[in-house]
């Protein structure tokens, strides 16, 4: 999938839980799903899904490397869901 989405909430105890990990999306997120006090944790270029959970993410470089907070949840996906992710450099695609 392109452009998937991983959206977060806050719980009550102050805890972030994030969606569109454990499972995939069976419908892509929309507006109204924001509205209800959901919001965008960060947008991964390329994943691959594997019995309906996302299993491998690749990040694609071009001018800007990851941001350290994209870093910092990227890591605690990796920990809590087991997630592998790939940094591909957009000049070895073009070429």
């Amino acid at each position: 999938m392109l452009e998937y989405p991983i959206l977060e909430r806050t719980l009550t105890n102050g805890k972030k839980d994030y969606l569109g990990l454990a499972s995939q999306w069976s419908k892509y997120p929309d507006l109204e799903q924001l509205n209800d006090g959901l919001k965008v944790a960060c947008v991964f270029d390329v994943v691959v899904c594997s019995k309906g959970k996302v299993r491998y993410v690749f990040e694609i470089v071009h001018k800007h490397k990851c941001s350290p907070r994209k870093i910092a949840l990227l890591k605690l996906f990796k920990l809590q869901h087991g997630i592998d992710v790939y940094e591909v450099d957009a000049t070895w695609i073009l070429n």
